[in-house]
């Protein structure tokens, strides 16, 4: 039935006044960035490589395991100092070489 006032045609008005509603929220999501910006695969490039190094779950419950086992203070100290210094530098590239992507980067 292609009549005008039919219940499909009803049913795709509705549909399309849906997705169009929708669409018109998720454009209102986007973010424009400057053209001179880094491309967002180089960060999510780095992010994935911190994750899977440093930030690793075995690496972090290594250094857990240490603090655990009491090993010597001086071994502990200086995994210690080392992962905060490799996560300090981490977050201070991303704040340096990705402050367009501020949206993403702050809550890492």
């Amino acid at each position: 039935d292609f009549s005008p006032d039919s219940p499909m045609t009803r049913q795709l008005l509705l549909q399309s006044k849906h997705t169009s509603i929708k669409r018109d929220n998720q454009e209102k999501k986007i973010i424009e960035r400057p053209t001179n910006s880094p491309h967002f695969s180089e960060l999510f490039r780095e992010v994935h490589q911190f994750c899977r190094t440093t930030a690793s779950v075995t690496n972090v419950l290594s250094l857990l395991a240490s603090i655990e086992n009491n090993s010597s203070e001086f071994n502990f100290r200086s995994q210690e100092v080392n992962w905060q210094c490799s996560a300090s530098s981490f977050c201070c590239r991303l704040s340096t070489c990705y402050s367009m992507y501020e949206d993403i980067t702050i809550p890492i």
